[in-house]
């Protein structure tokens, strides 16, 4: 039947909101780069607290 995988399934979504709602669509596309960018660094963050972690314990 279909064999629709996760990557077609955001693409017709964002196909999807750049149609019906042209106006809203910079504000989301704006919103999920800044949620990319808030993600990015978080893990940044928490991979510095745990090299941190491990230069404590090595002395």
């Amino acid at each position: 039947m279909l064999n629709i995988g996760i990557t077609e399934i955001i693409l017709i979504i964002i196909v999807l909101v750049v149609l019906f709602f042209p106006y809203k669509a910079k504000d989301f596309i704006r919103n999920i780069g800044v949620a990319i960018r808030a993600f990015q660094e978080g893990a940044r963050e928490v991979e510095k607290e745990l090299r941190g972690g491990e230069k404590k314990r090595k002395r």
